[in-house]
């Protein structure tokens, strides 16, 4: 079984795969009770800043060809700033952010988005190269090359969410001092014999592959605030950084980001 991306990074990366993605989408809304011959469909396209007109043009032509004409295109700095504003900073002030300056990081499965804003206003904003799905692949791969075990994405991803927080990280070697809390056992097949099997797995290992992928995510996000230069988009730290998006789930990262950057960094109670 291979699993296929027809979307990546936010734009299209095999159209013909994306056409057929989309024809299914349509025929399991079609199922829905609630659809009858008089229903319209309206497609909202939330896209990255790096999308191109030519990503939208790839967008229209499959949207079109299922008939479908009523269609906008937003920028998900925008949308980010419409799910958030009024959402309550780190230092639980009451303020409207809406009314005032703030720094969104919200981090998906292949992008994170970096947006500033100022009274409503996007000020900065940039697509970084790092995703939650960076840090599933990461397990699969310490897991084929260290246990010869294989599982299914969606295992990984649910294991991703279930791990102890990364402020509790700390290497253990030898098994030595290593309680059964420290340890998982997963199902799956094994890839030197062929059968499926349940191994034991030591958490703290896996963390240790989590934390490898974690610098360079850091660098960039230095990087790209060492941009941020105006009056406006610095004083948008002051409320400290708003961190949202399903990358964003692993426990402890937004104090592991927040000792990186050091600035305050929240979760936000909205989802995106």
């Amino acid at each position: 079984m291979k699993v296929i991306f027809p979307i990546k990074k936010g734009c299209i990366y095999d159209l013909l795969q994306f056409e057929q993605f989309f024809e299914s989408l349509l025929v399991l809304l079609k199922k829905q009770e609630s659809w009858s011959w008089l229903t319209t469909i309206k497609v909202v396209c939330i896209l990255p800043e790096r999308c191109t007109e030519l990503d939208k043009q790839l967008f229209s032509q499959v949207f079109n060809k299922s008939g479908i004409s009523n269609i906008s295109y937003l920028n998900k700095s925008t949308y980010l700033l419409k799910k958030i504003t009024g959402y309550c900073d780190v230092n639980n002030k009451t303020d409207n952010l809406q009314e005032s300056q703030i720094a969104i990081l919200d981090i998906g499965d292949q992008l994170t988005e970096l947006v500033i804003s100022s009274f409503g206003k996007t000020v900065f904003s940039q697509s970084l190269d790092f995703g939650g799905g960076q840090l599933t692949d990461a397990i699969l791969e310490y897991l084929k090359t260290h246990h010869e075990l294989q599982i299914s994405l969606q295992q990984a991803t649910d294991l991703k969410h279930r791990l102890p927080s990364l402020e509790n990280f700390s290497i253990k070697t030898s098994g030595e001092g290593l309680s059964k809390s420290d340890y998982i056992n997963l199902r799956g097949v094994d890839l030197s014999e062929g059968l499926v099997v349940t191994k034991k797995i030591n958490l703290q290992s896996i963390l240790e592959v989590l934390h490898q992928q974690l610098p360079s995510f850091v660098h960039q996000l230095k990087k790209a605030l060492a941009k941020v230069n105006s009056q406006n988009s610095l004083s948008a730290f002051e409320n400290g950084i708003i961190l949202t998006g399903k990358g964003a789930l692993l426990s402890g990262l937004d104090d592991y980001l927040a000792n990186e950057l050091g600035v305050n960094v929240c979760m936000s109670s909205k989802k995106t």
